[in-house]
């Protein structure tokens, strides 16, 4: 009988050189009443089974691990897409319902407001028709324009003009420290020399005068109708208790009748400006004697006749003595000047 080599592994069935041998809990039995051939035929546990073939999950194929932390409470890491975080993923939404992430690149860059134009830059970036220029926001003339004479930004004085991009003063009108005068009838600064005529005068093309109704004597200004030391005349002298009334000497006694008496002459308070509404009230050279008030007059530089705008509304415009420049008068009437 031939011997065989027998292998013992754990219960398993060895075949070896051709002998069957059954191999069981360590000890070898021969099979009594079996073929030996059907002994060699290989059995169904000899068969390879479905563990040794190879399966559809390679390692290959395994996706790379995921880091748990990317994994939601509640997410299994097979619901996470490759290639995109967890955090993509809002709470309640399946991953093929999350739209992808527009890459940054993709997004349009916001553009600086420095860039944006504004209403302002389109206005000002417009061309000025010739002759005019632009100054902000608006087209001017350089040669003619008050808030623009010159170049922008240049404002004129009050009282000024602009004429071929220069201020200056109005035509008939003198620039004298920092305004406009008429030294033709500006008492205040009276003909070449700016002269400041007296109280009792009046500036009258260009020169000092006496008032109208008065007359020069020596260096004074006298009302030959009221004054008792020239009364109707110069040098003719009223006698004592006698008083000068319409340019004659009358007895005190007599009175002034409508008039009013002031140093022994009869003089009317509504109107002289040597006795405005009272006895020795005398008016400024730049006043006038109205209703028993003197009131401020003042040439109407920006003005040739009357009426003149620059006049106020509470001010009458009346006609110079002379020259072509009218008067600006805080009287409800023109007086006589």
């Amino acid at each position: 009988m031939l011997r065989c080599s027998s292998l013992t592994l754990l219960g398993l069935l060895v075949v070896s050189a051709g002998c069957s041998v059954l191999v069981r809990d360590g000890l070898d039995e021969s099979l009594p009443g079996r073929d030996a051939t059907v002994l060699d035929q290989p059995t169904a546990l000899d068969q390879p089974t479905a563990l040794d073939q190879p399966t559809a999950l390679d390692v290959v194929d395994v996706p790379p691990p995921r880091d748990v932390m990317d994994v939601p409470p509640g997410r299994d890491v097979m619901d996470v897409p490759p290639g995109r975080d967890v955090v993509d993923v809002p709470p309640g939404r399946d991953v093929v319902d999350v739209p992808v992430m527009r890459d940054v690149v993709d997004v349009p860059v916001v553009r600086d407001v420095a860039d944006v134009p504004t209403v302002d830059d389109v206005v000002t970036d417009q061309p000025c028709p010739a002759p005019l220029v632009r100054c902000g926001d608006v087209c001017v003339d350089l040669s003619a324009d008050l808030a623009h004479c010159g170049a922008c930004g240049m404002l004129c004085a009050p009282g000024l003009r602009c004429a071929g991009g220069a201020c200056v003063c109005p035509e008939n009108t003198t620039l004298r420290e920092g305004r406009c005068v008429a030294a033709d009838v500006d008492p205040n600064s009276c003909g070449p020399m700016a002269v400041r005529c007296d109280n009792d005068e009046r500036c009258r093309e260009g020169r000092c005068e006496c008032r109208p109704g008065l007359t020069r004597v020596a260096m004074s200004c006298v009302d030959l109708r009221s004054d008792p030391s020239h009364c109707g005349e110069i040098g003719r002298r009223c006698m004592q208790n006698f008083l000068c009334r319409n340019g004659m000497c009358v007895p005190t006694m007599s009175g002034c009748g409508s008039l009013r008496a002031c140093d022994n002459g009869c003089v009317d308070l509504q109107t002289d400006p040597l006795h405005c509404g009272a006895c020795e009230n005398e008016c400024q050279q730049n006043q006038v004697c109205e209703e028993g008030q003197c009131r401020v007059f003042a040439p109407a530089t920006a003005c040739t006749s009357c009426p003149c705008v620059t006049c106020p509304s509470s001010s009458s415009c009346c006609a110079a003595p002379s020259g072509v420049i009218p008067l600006c008068v805080s009287a409800t009437r023109c007086p006589g000047m």
